[in-house]
């Protein structure tokens, strides 16, 4: 449904589309809010040279995935849908939710690295809720909670579980999202995954570069449902 190809291409479910309570997505699920979040995120470099609006973002956006719900937005559940899909599409959104924390650190550390001011850049982390450690935690501990199965509410998962694998050095949290991202592959057959493996194990083996530049590099797009 959506991906982010570079910091100024994002595509998504157009406005006129949603006007109306839409019907919920058993693919999509509770992550459309999410998702526009996370090209907001991706957009935070294009405010590099304005360090009042970049802290007013960031801010903006951390309250945005601090004050989010499942029920935030509001929509018409499909005629026979039962209450266990849809606890499937809550976990799968609260991920989702992790995995925007995890962006927004890995984006900010990034793009501290070519700031002028590091004093300002050393604040950034203070305005976000949530840190990457407890993020990363948070989504490692939901993975471990579901046998990943082949129900279709958990093809939605690679962009968590590729996010995740970017940002841990643990072996035990590396080890679970290559048999998580092979769980996929083995039950939906999504071509992503087997990008997303390649490409972890690239940085794995040893590569210094963010794994946003390697991306970049390779020409990939970041997929994110």
């Amino acid at each position: 449904m959506a991906k982010i190809t570079s910091r100024r291409q994002f595509t998504a479910i157009s406005a006129a589309e949603t006007v109306n309570i839409s019907k919920l997505d058993t693919y999509v699920g509770y992550t459309e809010e999410l998702i526009k979040t996370c090209a907001r995120i991706a957009d935070l470099p294009l405010l590099s040279c304005d360090p009042v609006a970049l802290g007013l973002e960031i801010h903006a956006i951390d309250m945005s995935l601090r004050d989010w719900t499942p029920t935030v937005t509001k929509y018409a559940a499909p005629k026979g849908i039962t209450e266990s899909t849809l606890l499937r599409l809550r976990l799968v959104a609260e991920c989702f939710r992790d995995a925007a924390y995890i962006f927004l650190h890995t984006t900010l550390d990034k793009m501290s690295r070519k700031f002028t001011s590091q004093n300002l850049a050393s604040l950034w982390p203070s305005l976000i809720t949530l840190s990457k450690g407890d993020a990363l935690e948070c989504l490692l501990e939901r993975i471990k909670s579901v046998s990943l199965d082949q129900h279709c509410e958990y093809s939605a998962l690679t962009f968590p579980l590729f996010i995740t694998g970017c940002e841990t050095g643990s072996p035990a949290s590396r080890d679970l999202v290559i048999r998580s991202l092979s769980k996929l592959e083995v039950n939906f057959g999504i071509g992503n995954v087997k990008r997303a493996k390649e490409l972890l194990h690239i940085l794995w083996e040893g590569e210094e570069t963010h794994w946003l530049d390697v991306l970049e590099r390779l020409n990939w797009g970041l997929i994110l449902a």
